[in-house]
């Protein structure tokens, strides 16, 4: 199995990066400004649940909603990481250049299209090339599938495709090796069990299933845009000899609007 693969597999593990599939209500809606965002893990102790602060992030955007910066910090308060984002007069986005903490180049991503394909290459602070990739968009802007190549032969080593519902939404995401084996799924139910959606991670190895993850959302508050503030994450776990949904992620955004 190629590093390329035991990455994408990696990915997979944690449950997020799912080849342009996320947070079904992750979009925005009004004439936003800024989001800040703070996540936190949930502890259990003395039978109550105890927020632990995990991450705190910042999004800017310019008059067309594009995503024009984010910061993410340190516990501490510190700036950790930042990207600049860069987009075309067509709100096509062409760049993206991260920086640490000492505002130094970390990686550059260079994006070129050729019509409906997104063509991303990405470098480190050196300039050497890293990471490949493609990205086929359908009419909305919605990813449908993404080709990931080996940064050294030029040789496919993944393929994910998705669908999505008939509102935009994910429905699902397949991943393939480069022999066309699948390796890895993603599947959204909504409006089911008392959550808002449930996405379930299947991972294969050698044919076989190895793993199988499923995480539940709910949105708690909503402001009158129909962005929510307030998301709450649950898995299902077992727990004094049954499966019941645990909560173990709470998500806040304060969205500032133009």
């Amino acid at each position: 199995m190629n590093k390329t693969l035991v990455a994408a597999i990696l990915v997979l593990v944690v449950g997020v990066g799912t080849f342009g599939q996320g947070d079904p209500f992750q979009g925005l809606n009004g004439p936003v400004a800024k989001v800040e965002k703070w996540s936190y893990k949930t502890e259990e102790k003395f039978g109550d649940i105890v927020e632990v602060w995990d991450a705190h992030t910042v999004n800017m955007y310019d008059v067309d909603q594009n995503s024009i910066e984010s910061i993410h910090y340190t516990k501490t308060g510190s700036i950790n990481e930042r990207y600049v984002r860069t987009f075309d007069g067509s709100g096509r986005m062409v760049q993206i250049d991260e920086y640490n903490w000492l505002s130094n180049l970390e990686s550059k991503t260079v994006v070129t299209y050729e019509g409906n394909v997104q063509i991303s290459r990405d470098y480190d602070g050196a300039g050497d090339l890293e990471s490949a990739y493609d990205t086929e968009l359908d009419a909305n802007g919605n990813i449908i599938r993404m080709t990931i190549y080996d940064v050294d032969s030029g040789d496919v080593s993944s393929v994910a495709e998705n669908t999505y519902t008939s509102d935009g939404e994910p429905l699902s995401a397949r991943m393939y090796d480069d022999k066309g084996e699948l390796f890895g799924s993603f599947d959204y139910r909504y409006d089911v069990e008392g959550m808002d959606y449930i996405n379930t991670l299947v991972a294969y190895l050698l044919g076989s299933v190895f793993m199988r993850y499923e995480r539940g959302t709910v949105l708690v508050e909503i402001d009158e845009y129909g962005n929510w503030t307030e998301e709450r994450s649950y898995e299902h776990k077992e727990r004094f000899g049954k499966i019941e949904w645990v909560l173990t992620n709470i998500y806040r955004r304060e969205i500032t609007y133009r």
